[in-house]
C-alpha cells in the first residue's frame, strides 16, 4: 500500500513539471484552478501554453502573477495585475484588455509579437497599466479587421533590437481608437516600416505616440495604402540621432515635440497637418526638421498654438488655416516655398516670419496676415520678385500691408517690415524736416529694417491703412509719404493717393537699419 501511495505522489510531482496546454473551461479568475482544464490540475505555469476560449471571461487581478509560454485569446482576458508571457500572444476574435494596475510583459526576442487576427471581434484594449512587447503589435494581414483601442496606460514595443518586419501594423479594416495613454516605439527597424497604420477608420482624440529612446536605425511612420495617419501628440525622443521619417500625410491633431537630438524628416511632398483636434496645435522643435518638398498646415481652433523650441524651423510650404484664434511664433521660422494665408493671423512679437530668396506668399487678407515682423531675403536684383509682392503686415486692429512694386538692389540682404500705431513720434512732435500735419494724418507708421541691401533703382511702394487710422477731416487725396532715416524726414514722389492707400515712388536710399514711413497731409 505504501508503494501505491508513493507511486501516486511521484506521478503528481512529475505532472507538475510537465508543460501543459491550459484551456479555460469557464469564466473565472486566472489564479483559480477550476477556471482551467488540461492544466495539471492547477493554474498556468511558465512553461504552459494558455488559451482563453470563446465565451469565457478570465480576470487576472491579484497575486500571484500570471505566467505562460504563449497565450491565445478567443474569449476575454482582463488583466489588472502582473502577467508574463515568454513568447507570442494571439488575439483570435477575442478581447485582450490591459487595465489600471497591470504590468504585462510579452516576449523575450524581437520575433515575439501580439498578433491580431482578421476578425471584427478582435480587440486589443489598453485602459491603463503597462504593456511591454519585445517585438511589436501586428494585424494578421494588411487588410485585417479588428480594433486597437487605447484610453490610457503605456504600451512599449520594439524593445530589444532592430526588427526585419513591421513593428506596429494595423490592417485597413482595423479601427484605430486612441483617446489617452502613450504608445512608445523604442528601436528603429533594420529595413522595413516601423509603424504602418493602414486603418481606414481612425478615431484619435488623445494620447501620445512616442518614438525613439534607443540609438539605432531610422524610424518610418507610414500608410502603405496611401491614406493618412492620425495621431494626437507626436513626441520624438530619439537618442543617437536616427531620424523619424514621415512617409504619409500625417495629421498631428494636437502637439508635435522634437526633443534635443531628435530629427523629423518629411520623405517627400507629404502633408503634415497640426492642430485639428482644436485643443493645442503647438510645434516645439528642440532638434531638427527636414522639410523636403512638404507642406505643413496649422489648423483647428486651439487658443494658444505656437511655433517654438530651441531650434529654428525651416519649412518648405507653410499654410495657416485656423478657423479661429491665432498662431504665435516664439522663434523666427523660415519658409523657402510658399506661405499661404487662408484664415488666422501669425503673431511674431519680437521674432519674425522669414521668407527665403525664392519664397512667395499667397492669399493674405484682412482675416489672415502677420501681426509683427515680416522679413524677405533677396539676392542682388529685383526687389519685386513676384506679382503682388505684399508685405502682409498689420496689427491686432487691422490689415495694413505694404506692396513693393518696383525697385532693385545691387547687393543681397533682407528687408523686415512692421507697422506701429499711433503717429510716428517725430510727426506728433515735429522736427524741422517734418512735412506731415499730425492732425491730418494716418495714425500709424511703417518700419523698413534694411540688412545689407543697397538700392539701385528707387523703390515704389503702396502703403495701405484702414478707415479708423485716418484723422477726422483729413483729405486722403492730398496725402504724401515721407521717410524718416533716424535724423531727418525725406520726401518721396506721390504716385497715387487713394481713400485707403497711398503709393509713393522715388524711395531711395534705404539706410542700414530702420527706415520709417509716415502718411498724411502736408
Amino acid at each position: 500500500m505504501w508503494a501505491v501511495a508513493a507511486a501516486i505522489l511521484l506521478l503528481a510531482f512529475a505532472g507538475a513539471g510537465i508543460a501543459a496546454n491550459c484551456s479555460s473551461t469557464s469564466t473565472g479568475n486566472w489564479n483559480t484552478p477550476a477556471t482551467w482544464t488540461t492544466c495539471n490540475g492547477t493554474v498556468p505555469a511558465a512553461a504552459d501554453t494558455v488559451t482563453v476560449n470563446a465565451g469565457h471571461v478570465v480576470t487576472l487581478n491579484a497575486a500571484p502573477a500570471g505566467v505562460a509560454t504563449s497565450l491565445t485569446v478567443v474569449g476575454t482576458l482582463a488583466a489588472s495585475s502582473t502577467l508574463t508571457v515568454s513568447t507570442t500572444v494571439a488575439v483570435n476574435g477575442g478581447t485582450l484588455q490591459i487595465n489600471t494596475g497591470a504590468v504585462v510583459n510579452f516576449g523575450t526576442t524581437l520575433a515575439h509579437f501580439i498578433t491580431l487576427s482578421n476578425s471584427v471581434a478582435t480587440l486589443l484594449q489598453v485602459n491603463g497599466g503597462t504593456l511591454n512587447v519585445t517585438g511589436g503589435i501586428t494585424s494578421a494581414t494588411t487588410a485585417s479587421a479588428g480594433t486597437y483601442t487605447q484610453t490610457g496606460g503605456t504600451v512599449t514595443i520594439a524593445r530589444v533590437g532592430a526588427n526585419t518586419q513591421d513593428t506596429f501594423v494595423l490592417g485597413s479594416a482595423t479601427t484605430f481608437n486612441m483617446s489617452g495613454g502613450t504608445l512608445a516605439v523604442q528601436i528603429g527597424n533594420a529595413s522595413t516600416n516601423d509603424l504602418n497604420i493602414l486603418s481606414a477608420t481612425q478615431n484619435i482624440t488623445g494620447g501620445t505616440l512616442q518614438v525613439g529612446g534607443v540609438a539605432g536605425n531610422p524610424f518610418l511612420l507610414t500608410n502603405t495604402l496611401g491614406g493618412p495617419v492620425s495621431i494626437w501628440n507626436l513626441v520624438l525622443v530619439t537618442a543617437g540621432n536616427p531620424s523619424v521619417q514621415l512617409g504619409a500625410t500625417t495629421n498631428i491633431r494636437n502637439d508635435l515635440t522634437i526633443n534635443t537630438g531628435a530629427a523629423l524628416v518629411e520623405n517627400g511632398a507629404f502633408a503634415l497637418n497640426v492642430g485639428a483636434g482644436n485643443a493645442g496645435g503647438n510645434w516645439t522643435n528642440n532638434g531638427t526638421f527636414t522639410p523636403n518638398t512638404s507642406t505643413v498646415t496649422f489648423t483647428g481652433t486651439g487658443a494658444t498654438p505656437a511655433i517654438g523650441g530651441t531650434s529654428t524651423t525651416t519649412f518648405n510650404n507653410l499654410v495657416i488655416n485656423k478657423a479661429s484664434n491665432d498662431l504665435t511664433v516664439n522663434t523666427t521660422p523660415t519658409i523657402n516655398g510658399t506661405l499661404t494665408f487662408t484664415s488666422g493671423r501669425i503673431i511674431t512679437g519680437a521674432n519674425a516670419v522669414n521668407l527665403g530668396t525664392a519664397a512667395t506668399i499667397a492669399n493674405p487678407s484682412a482675416t489672415s496676415y502677420v501681426v509683427g515682423n515680416f522679413r524677405k531675403n533677396y539676392v542682388a536684383g529685383n526687389l519685386s520678385y513676384f506679382a503682388g509682392n505684399d508685405f502682409p503686415v498689420g496689427d491686432l486692429t487691422g490689415f495694413t500691408p505694404v506692396n513693393v512694386s518696383a525697385g532693385t538692389t545691387t547687393t543681397a540682404g533682407s528687408l523686415t517690415l512692421a507697422t506701429f500705431t499711433p503717429d510716428h513720434p517725430q510727426v506728433t512732435t515735429p522736427i524741422a524736416s517734418t512735412g506731415i500735419n499730425a492732425t491730418r494724418s494716418v495714425n500709424r507708421y511703417w518700419r523698413f529694417t534694411n540688412a545689407g541691401l543697397t538700392v539701385g533703382t528707387a523703390l515704389t511702394s503702396t502703403f495701405t491703412f484702414v478707415a479708423g487710422d485716418i484723422d477726422a477731416g483729413a483729405t486722403t487725396s492730398v496725402f504724401i509719404v515721407q521717410r524718416y532715416d533716424g535724423t531727418n524726414w525725406n520726401p518721396t514722389s506721390v504716385v497715387a493717393a487713394n481713400p485707403l492707400n497711398t503709393q509713393a515712388g522715388n524711395i531711395t536710399p534705404l539706410i542700414a537699419g530702420s527706415n520709417d514711413f509716415a502718411v498724411g497731409e502736408p
